[in-house]
């Protein structure tokens, strides 16, 4: 269900796109933005729909699922643009970016 877009050494943005439900208003929204990117010389990816259902995460965890590595992996390499959504989108994407950030630092 990823979208990637590879350009060589152009910016590489990760968008994190709408909520659980594939093909939602702000997912599509995030692909046209990415898609101005790309159009640009920009390298992209998205994660959306189930690409985002990820266990909650538990910092006592160090296991991560191959899904949870993709992620952070993109995470590190590139810069994040979100759908911008400020409500339930909000808990996911803070537990998502908790996620990423200690996994960095136990990796």
């Amino acid at each position: 269900m990823m979208t990637v877009t590879a350009t060589g050494g152009a910016p590489f943005v990760v968008g994190l796109g709408g909520t659980l439900r594939a093909n939602s208003s702000t997912e599509r929204a995030l692909r046209y933005c990415l898609g101005a990117v790309a159009r640009q010389g920009g390298r992209t990816r998205l994660f959306f729909g189930e690409d985002l259902n990820l266990p909650m995460y538990a910092p006592h965890e160090l296991e991560r699922t191959p899904a949870a590595r993709e992620l952070v992996g993109a995470l590190r390499d590139g810069e994040l643009a979100d759908s911008g959504v400020r409500s339930q989108l909000d808990m996911l994407a803070t537990q998502l970016i908790a996620f990423a950030r200690a996994t960095w630092e136990t990796a």
